[in-house]
């Protein structure tokens, strides 16, 4: 699936499709980030942002739902923290 294809998914079409092989949590939030990348410096919508962290996680669901060990209805589905929460 291309990168504009995946930032357009919703979080229900982007669990059917990982539920169905087609992607991949780090593939979308591969998307994600690029999108984000591409602009955020307009939108100013992030005061934090740790790529490492965030495709490390996904690969971690990944694996998890390769081994049959999904979490729960959004595992996988990247999620934002509103700034005004401390997330130290």
């Amino acid at each position: 699936m291309r990168n504009s294809d995946a930032i357009r998914l919703t979080a229900n079409e982007a669990l059917l499709e990982m539920e169905a092989g087609r992607l991949t949590s780090r593939a979308w939030v591969d998307a994600l980030l690029a999108r984000v990348a591409e602009r955020d410096a307009a939108v100013g919508a992030f005061v934090s942002l740790d790529s490492g962290k965030i495709r490390e996680a996904a690969m971690a669901r990944d694996e998890a739902r390769r081994d049959g060990r999904a979490l729960g209805s959004l595992h996988g589905v990247p999620v934002a923290i509103k700034d005004i929460i401390d997330t130290a």
